[in-house]
């Protein structure tokens, strides 16, 4: 990494920074929320690989503990941002940033509030997987439920419904998303979603 210079000027013997860093321009707050949605939403958010929920989305972020933000949809390019100061930095100069003074206990605090969206690039290859599950999900509809897990290859719960149906469940994807397919009380599939 090479130095930084801040650009600078002189007014009455005295050097004045420019381009201060932003914590250093007021805009200190070190925790606040954000607004997170994306384009097409729906897409799943983690926080330092913990899942904090599908958008639109208000998270609060620490920036006294930076982090990894991702955000996954299928058939969309993942996306992942590292957060911190740089991160809340970049949202100011968009325009997408604001402070707010909050009481309490301990006195005042700066807390930021960043409003912002991320538009998700499609990926051709998994759209095409998603469209080759899909037409192989509806090609199961009226046949037997053990063709199903045989083809599937992945762990399936299945749990008995009041009716007398069964509805078989199994986790595929990135991010993972629960496919369900519902069988008669012969083992016939009836239907599918996810």
């Amino acid at each position: 990494m090479g130095t930084v210079v801040w650009p600078y000027v002189r007014v009455a013997g005295v050097v004045l920074t420019l381009g201060l860093p932003l914590l250093m321009l007021g805009c200190n707050a070190k925790a606040g929320w954000v607004n997170l949605d994306t384009v097409p939403t729906e897409a799943a958010v983690y926080v330092d690989g913990k899942s904090v929920g599908t958008t639109p989305l208000l998270l609060y972020l620490d920036l006294q503990k930076p982090g990894t933000l991702k955000i996954l949809k299928e058939g969309y390019t993942p996306l992942v941002e590292s957060f911190g100061v740089a991160w809340v930095r970049n949202e100011y100069r968009a325009g997408n940033y604001s402070s707010e003074t909050y009481t309490s206990r301990g006195g005042q605090e700066k807390r930021f509030n960043v409003r912002t969206v991320r538009v998700l690039t499609e990926d051709p290859q998994a759209r095409q997987q998603l469209r080759d599950f899909t037409a192989w999900a509806d090609s199961m509809v009226g046949k037997n439920s053990h063709e199903v897990v045989t083809r599937l290859g992945l762990p399936t719960e299945i749990i008995e419904l009041p009716n007398g149906n069964k509805s078989m469940i199994f986790k595929r994807g990135i991010p993972e998303r629960t496919s369900r397919f519902e069988t008669d009380a012969r083992g016939i599939v009836i239907r599918w979603s996810h």
